[in-house]
């Protein structure tokens, strides 16, 4: 998996946490539709049931969100705080380039050079190697 593939489906389990946390709090929206089809079944028994599964989704979204913000991390403490600033404002708060040059006072070019740097870095070193210098940081080595 490259890094890029590995923060799609960070910033994928972040949306599908936003989501489920929605059907968890309001419960899931209801189509209407023509008419026909099975009865609607106990509303109070349904909801709960859809409750549950969102629980469980979330949970299932907060372990790929907290691996990715200890790779981030990593990244923060190996190749500067820009990198995994820009990291994490693109991933994780789903942030445009725009905005995220808004946030970080920088260029919009500036802000895609830093997700790319930070995308070849994680590549180059891997997944694994930066998840562990978030929680024992080491030298980096030559590159």
């Amino acid at each position: 998996m490259t890094a890029l593939e590995y923060f799609r489906a960070l910033a994928e389990a972040v949306r599908a946490h936003r989501d489920a946390e929605l059907v968890a709090q309001y419960g899931r929206p209801r189509v209407s539709g023509g008419g026909g089809g099975s009865a609607p079944g106990d509303p109070t028994a349904r909801a709960a049931a859809e409750t549950l599964e969102a629980q469980a989704d979330m949970a299932r979204a907060q372990e790929v969100i907290g691996d990715g913000l200890r790779v981030i991390e990593g990244v923060r403490q190996t190749l500067g705080e820009d990198y995994g600033d820009a990291l994490e404002m693109r991933f994780v708060d789903l942030m445009s380039y725009r905005d995220m040059a808004r946030e970080a006072s920088c260029s919009h070019q500036t802000a895609l050079n830093r997700v790319g740097v930070g995308l070849d870095w994680t590549d180059r070193w891997g997944v694994a190697w930066l998840r562990e210098q978030a929680v024992a940081p080491s030298v980096v080595p030559d590159a």
